[in-house]
């Protein structure tokens, strides 16, 4: 796949897009946060230590101020992430270096133009609507790995669960053991949030549901998904025809 600058524009507005629509989220869920546009960009306050405060999309290709961020930050939270991609304008990078911003970790971003529509896994695969009560329960087992627990949901899941995006729930012998997302726009779908119960795991339910999402999205769509370099899901990426396209990398305020 050619990453060329209407690739690259593409993918930008599909993961603020995807930012957006979580705000829109949390919204509900949590009457702190809030979200809103950010140079090129946009952000979202998610509550105090939250992945999902985070900043993305800023200064896409064109230099941007950072005292927006740290205005918008003010007297919300100590500490937030600011994603980058090769396309921040280095003028901005530079800015957050000496604001005291610190590179955290890296993430990968993969797509592919849908060119045929892969094999029905054979597993129990349903989709299931806003808020399902086991959809959030193993999405919430599949993140934190607590098989003995009661059931706890978060401000993140409660926030996922009522997210503008189609949801998929499968199972083995009827017990609910693996969950999903897609994220659908005019221009291309993401695929996100896969969690996978410890007890289920190894057993190639995240293929079996990135596979069903790639039908579900259809041939000729645009689709991408994220995946740390060198993991199974981006290994499981690539065997399902996706590309890596670049790397992005998380900054920290502190």
């Amino acid at each position: 796949m050619l990453l060329d600058d209407k690739l690259i524009d593409t993918v930008h507005r599909l993961q603020v897009a995807t930012l957006r629509v979580t705000a829109e989220a949390y919204e509900r869920v949590l009457p702190s946060s809030v979200g809103g546009e950010i140079g090129t960009g946009f952000a979202l306050f998610a509550g105090e230590g939250s992945p999902l405060t985070q900043v993305f999309g800023f200064a896409h290709r064109t230099p941007g101020d950072p005292a927006e961020i740290e205005r918008f930050y003010a007297d919300r939270a100590q500490n937030w992430e600011v994603t980058v991609t090769p396309f921040t304008s280095p003028e901005t990078l530079q800015a957050l270096t000496n604001l005291g911003y610190r590179p955290s970790h890296f993430e990968g971003s993969l797509a592919q133009k849908i060119d045929h529509l892969p094999e029905p896994a054979p597993f129990d695969i349903d989709e299931v609507g806003e808020g399902d009560a086991e959809w959030m329960e193993t999405t919430w087992r599949g993140w934190t790995g607590d098989e003995s627990g009661p059931f706890q949901p978060d401000d993140l899941v409660r926030a996922v669960a009522v997210i503008r995006c189609r949801r998929y729930l499968a199972r083995i012998d009827g017990a609910p053991a693996a969950t999903a997302s897609l994220f659908e726009f005019p221009e291309g779908v993401i695929l996100g949030g896969a969690a996978t119960r410890i007890p289920f795991r190894g057993r190639g339910l995240q293929s079996a549901l990135l596979a069903r999402r790639l039908r579900d999205a259809g041939q000729g769509r645009l689709a991408l998904m994220g995946a740390v370099p060198g993991t199974t899901s981006h290994r499981n990426a690539q065997r399902a025809g996706f590309h890596p396209i670049y790397s992005t990398m998380v900054w920290m305020r502190r």
